[in-house]
């Protein structure tokens, strides 16, 4: 039976009713079920019956703020702390039901849902995600696909909702949008390691946001290295156009290769599968670690060494330049501006460059930054790459008229003097002296 309290505020009777006939169906179907499936399915079915009354049901924020948690998670939270997880996630039966039913009043599908799961024991051996699975495939997808696409749509919400991405029923008054994990610009490489506390678990998402300043084109490889067995999935969406990349697969690393020039901001989804052994009835209390990393696609140019890294003012000279990475048609600049013209930039080879260089005789002194950018917008800046002196000229050294080397004594010309000078004294002397007879 079903026992309705008389203190129900009017127009709610009815929701409340549909709610809890639906739980007795299941029960008379499926009574071993996992929780959440109860809970989320019998919403849907409020809201199928009376649309709009489950969004109305206090907020999904407890849903929406724990994107990394599973699917199938949230029994003892609810238990413990009154966590509303199991009743927010209503959006997932909606999202299926309107994707690949007759639209999001569409019972009938979320029943053929339960009719896949009814047990022949007293066990949950065919838990409701795999009776998802079985029902896609004779429609021709499946549950990975239908996660993926979902983890998008929950994204597309409350003020996200104007996308062309956004598919999820009742969009602009779902919210919030989910909590995000982290930000990255495109055009530099990131290493990422999920803390097992955020990192999902499986059937759950980390979002991340991939910034595109407009100049940037470089392609740029995304990867995942899980820390486990299990199948792992990205996805990246642009925010600006129709764009929709993804990949998933066992083992390390799953990747995805981009194209900021085609896709400008991008929404980056990474999403654990989990295990073939997973189950609704195992959901682990913590997520699955992974390792995400975000770089060019053809690695950036990098500078090992600079020749001479020292140069004079008001000269033109030439300086060496070596590392890797370096195309053809690869430009140079440095930092302060307008202080050093370049002449010309050689490409010797993909890791020599040979620059031309006139400094003024009013440049800065000082360190310079050295920054080298490649035709497909790849860059890097080197501090204190270059450094700009006045060089003094060496002591000059006194004229002796003389190649000779130095008597021992001491220098030739003062000892010559003092010899020249004992001799005139001994000539004087025997002048002196002498008498005729």
């Amino acid at each position: 039976y079903v026992c309705i309290s008389d203190s129900l505020i009017s127009g709610s009777i009815g929701p409340v009713v549909a709610h809890e006939l639906s739980h007795a169906t299941q029960g008379a179907m499926d009574c071993e079920e996992a929780i959440p499936f109860w809970e989320n399915t019998s919403m849907y079915m409020m809201n199928a019956l009376f649309p709009g009354s489950a969004r109305g049901y206090g907020s999904i924020g407890n849903f929406q703020e724990n994107p990394h948690w599973s699917l199938a998670d949230g029994t003892a939270a609810f238990w413990q702390y009154g966590n509303t997880y199991i009743y927010d996630g209503f959006i997932w039966p909606l999202y299926l039901s309107a994707t690949y039913g007759e639209g999001p009043e569409d019972a009938f599908f979320v029943r053929r849902i339960w009719e896949h799961a009814m047990q022949e024991k007293a066990s949950n051996s065919t838990g409701y995600l795999r009776a998802i699975d079985a029902l896609l495939k004779e429609q021709g997808s499946t549950l990975e696909e239908a996660f993926i696409g979902f983890s998008a749509s929950r994204w597309f919400v409350d003020r996200n909702a104007g996308s062309r991405h956004a598919t999820m029923p009742y969009a602009d008054g779902i919210r919030p949008v989910p909590r995000m994990s982290g930000s990255f610009g495109m055009g530099k490489e990131y290493t990422y390691d999920a803390p097992q506390t955020l990192a999902p678990k499986p059937f759950g998402v980390n979002y991340f946001t991939l910034s595109n300043p407009g100049t940037f084109t470089c392609p740029m490889t995304i990867e995942v290295y899980g820390a486990d067995d299990g199948k792992w999935a990205l996805a990246a969406i642009s925010l600006e156009h129709d764009v929709f990349l993804t990949s998933s697969g066992y083992g390390a690393p799953v990747s995805l290769e981009i194209d900021p020039s085609l896709s400008g901001d991008m929404l980056l989804m990474v999403m654990n599968l989990g295990e073939e052994s997973f189950t609704v009835n195992s959901v682990p209390t913590m997520g699955t670690p992974y390792r995400l990393l975000i770089r060019p696609t053809v690695p950036f140019p990098a500078v090992t060494l600079v020749t001479p890294d020292t140069i004079p003012v008001d000269v033109e000279t030439t300086v060496r330049i070596r590392g890797t990475g370096f195309q053809e048609g690869i430009t140079l600049s440095f930092q302060p501006q307008g202080q050093l013209e370049v002449l010309s930039v050689s490409r010797i080879s993909a890791q020599e460059l040979s620059v031309s260089l006139r400094t003024s005789p009013t440049a800065l002194l000082g360190s310079y930054i050295i920054t080298l950018t490649n035709p497909d917008s790849g860059t890097t800046s080197v501090e204190n790459g270059l450094t700009l002196a006045v060089t003094e000229p060496p002591a000059a050294k006194p004229e002796t008229g003389c190649t000779s080397a130095p008597h021992p004594g001491g220098d030739l010309p003062g000892f010559a003097l003092w010899t020249l000078g004992l001799t005139a004294l001994v000539v004087l002397r025997r002048r002196h002296t002498w008498r005729p007879r």
